[in-house]
């Protein structure tokens, strides 16, 4: 957003980036900031994530179940 002379930006406006787990049922917003900060969502240990094991668990029984 390019701003003239004559406009000044609300001093409140922040510009934030966001991230969601994709494998949440509820995409709610996460300030990157905050995540960064809150576990192993955005580390290498993102695997010791709960949410994330049992997606990967289900996942893993789905595939053998698809195997003839």
């Amino acid at each position: 957003m390019k701003l003239t002379n004559d406009q000044t930006p609300c001093p409140f406006l922040r510009e934030v980036v966001m991230l969601y787990c994709d494998a949440c049922p509820q995409h709610k917003l996460l300030p990157r900031n905050q995540v960064v900060s809150l576990g192993p969502c955005s580390s290498s240990d993102y695997a010791s994530c709960p949410l994330y094991r049992e997606i990967a668990r289900l996942a893993s029984v789905r595939e053998t179940e698809a195997r003839p």
